[in-house]
């Protein structure tokens, strides 16, 4: 006979059970507008709260209490208003708004029921890396398994997915972006009046780019990514008046002529976990060989500890990879280390200035 479980031992089970409800009713709060319309009307019980917002009252009432749960929402004698999470990064509109990344960080939802047989080695059913483009290519890199065919049709178009993950990390990465040059900056690494050359390899929206040239009115930065990606680069620049000293190199960061050793400031940004073991220790090195003496390669991440004890983001983001990539993962700061100084880099920098994210920095001697 099974003996009966503590009830602290349960409530922690229960959590576990719970965490995809309470994910889905935030997400759906998040559609319903709840969160806009606490924000503009002010607290409101469920039958008003139903009324702006076109919901049924027995529905909403679901979905609000599992906000509560979720600790999105403070419900007092009924009525329900915005708990500061909410207030600082649900609400559309507003300058902290997080919405499209709580959408989108998770992955391809269909990816996930089947998280076991990717473990055991089988394909996901859509593979985030793949669609893509995959900076690899189609002949790939040492350690990646080999092709499994193309994804199912399903959910958003390929390209509109990393469109929107891309879109969506793109407010966190820049207020790390921005703490880190201000950080080089402050310690004269990179010279506020010089001509500091920067390259931006699998960009993305172009935070690292856009935090270096704002601050840096003489640098110059060479963006490269994916053909799905690189237009959102160029969209970013250009709205906030930085396209013209910039330059683009569409294609594989792996691929793609690189300058050899003339760079002041070379970035990683959140790339090296798509890429496996080997493949992130590749693209390091590559990155590496176009660093100036003197300059800079900085790789950002959610890095592991290095007993792979910890931190919580870190450890799930790692799951969220082997649900949706066949070779992607996340890896620790002594790993990272390591490939700097395999590509005879000097480290400069390993914290976390803007948790979660880790930044590690390496100077070329």
């Amino acid at each position: 006979m099974t003996p009966p479980a503590a009830p602290a031992l349960l409530g922690q089970f229960w959590g576990l059970v719970n965490g995809l409800t309470g994910y889905f009713a935030v997400l759906a709060a998040d559609e319903l507008g709840v969160f806009g319309a606490l924000a503009e009307g002010g607290p409101a019980g469920v039958d008003e709260l139903a009324a702006r917002c076109g919901a049924v009252p027995s529905r909403l009432r679901a979905v609000l209490g599992g906000n509560a749960a979720a600790g999105t929402l403070e419900c007092r004698a009924g009525v329900f208003s915005l708990a500061p999470l909410a207030a600082a990064h649900l609400v559309a509109g507003q300058p902290g708004y997080l919405g499209p990344l709580l959408r989108h960080s998770p992955g391809p939802f269909e990816n996930w029921p089947e998280l076991a047989s990717t473990v055991r080695g089988a394909a996901p059913p859509r593979d985030v890396g793949r669609d893509a483009g995959a900076h690899a290519g189609e002949a790939g890199h040492a350690g990646e398994p080999p092709d499994a065919g193309e994804p199912p049709d399903a959910g958003e178009p390929p390209d509109d997915f990393l469109a929107a993950l891309v879109r969506a990390t793109f407010p966190v990465q820049l207020a790390v972006a921005r703490a880190v040059v201000g950080d080089l900056c402050d310690d004269g690494r990179l010279g506020e009046g010089a001509p500091v050359r920067v390259l931006d390899l699998g960009a993305g929206a172009a935070p690292w780019s856009v935090a270096v040239l704002e601050r840096l009115p003489a640098a110059r930065a060479l963006v490269n990514d994916l053909p799905a990606v690189l237009p959102l680069a160029r969209d970013e620049l250009a709205a906030r008046g930085l396209a013209a000293r910039a330059a683009w190199r569409e294609g594989s960061y792996f691929d793609v002529p690189l300058p050899d050793g003339d760079c002041d400031l070379v970035v990683l940004g959140h790339v090296c976990r798509a890429e496996g073991d080997d493949g992130a220790a590749a693209l390091v090195a590559r990155a590496a060989a176009a660093v100036a003496p003197g300059g800079s390669l900085v790789v950002t991440e959610y890095l592991l500890d290095d007993d792979l004890a910890g931190p919580a983001q870190a450890q799930l983001l790692g799951t969220t990879m082997a649900a949706s990539t066949q070779r992607g993962g996340t890896f620790t700061h002594a790993e990272v280390r390591r490939w700097l100084a395999a590509a005879g880099l000097e480290l400069e920098r390993d914290d976390v200035p803007v948790p979660p994210t880790a930044v590690v920095v390496a100077r070329r001697p």
